[in-house]
């Protein structure tokens, strides 16, 4: 009779411990609108090259993913206060990593390019002398180590910088000629463009390294770093995986993350160099 129960017992240890082992991790995750890289569709559901990524890893991982829509500032004070569990689509700085855990693995290169209005003379970062710039609020674009608020100040240019919400704003107030410029990501830029009556400028700012961002105060965070990065770097290892399938999709394919000129390499050297020391 005492062994029928321990067995019972035992059995049944067994099933909840099972129960566990299968049970999905929910996760959730910031997002904001920069087509190409990730936004809303037309149906309503999250897109785009980050969103491939990240759900293909939450397939492989067993994970179940819950897609939390804000600004781009808004999900980053929701990721230092512990509200949302990873960010995607982050640039990595040193004053990032004050506030935030990174994954190790790269997912992207990135940079960011001035628009002007149509007509306008701009075409050094001189010529922005007295003008009026947008940028996405809380962005490195803005606020990076290369971003626009630190050349302008060593280039001595004064000018008024406005904080917008998503590059959409960016663009529309270019075609308005409510601003001057607008300093915007460049894949965004690559695609959507050609709808405004805009310029591009040869005028690039702030290259960086693009990663998952994690809460610094989860307990969970080491084990997803580990477990993104691991998945990441063997996406990256086949070529006919959804990463590469993902590119070609939706960022014209990748030419311009395997080709950089010469300036651009030893930029992100540099900025890899601080993030290591500091």
């Amino acid at each position: 009779m005492k062994k029928r129960i321990v067995l019972t017992f035992f059995l049944i240890i067994c099933s909840a411990l099972s129960l566990l082992a299968t049970e999905k991790l929910h996760l959730k995750v910031g997002t904001y609108e920069n087509p190409p890289k990730i936004f809303t569709d037309e149906n309503g559901e999250i897109s785009g090259f980050w969103a491939d990524i990240t759900e293909e890893i939450a397939k492989l991982e067993n994970w179940e993913i819950q897609w939390v829509h804000g600004t781009w500032d808004q999900c980053l004070q929701r990721l230092e206060n512990n509200e949302i569990d990873i960010m995607v689509d982050v640039g990595l700085t040193p004053k990032r990593q004050e506030r935030f855990a990174f994954s190790k693995e790269t997912v992207l290169l990135s940079w960011v390019r001035i628009y002007k209005k149509n007509g306008s003379d701009i075409q050094t970062i001189l010529d922005l002398e007295g003008k009026k710039i947008a940028g996405l609020k809380g962005s490195f674009d803005l606020d990076g180590p290369e971003g626009l608020k630190k050349v302008t100040r060593e280039f001595k240019i004064n000018c008024e910088i406005i904080e917008m919400e998503n590059y959409d704003e960016i663009f529309q107030a270019l075609d308005n000629k409510q601003i001057d410029a607008g300093v915007v990501d460049k894949d965004f830029g690559n695609i959507h463009s050609i709808n405004f009556n805009i310029e591009k400028t040869s005028i690039i700012l702030q290259p960086a390294y693009m990663n998952f961002a994690l809460s610094k105060k989860a307990n969970l965070t080491p084990y997803l770093i580990e477990r993104i990065d691991a998945q990441i770097r063997e996406l990256k290892k086949n070529n006919n995986s959804i990463y590469y399938h993902s590119i070609d999709k939706h960022l014209g394919g990748d030419d311009e993350i395997t080709f950089l000129p010469l300036w651009l390499k030893l930029i992100f050297i540099i900025i890899f160099l601080l993030t290591v020391i500091f």
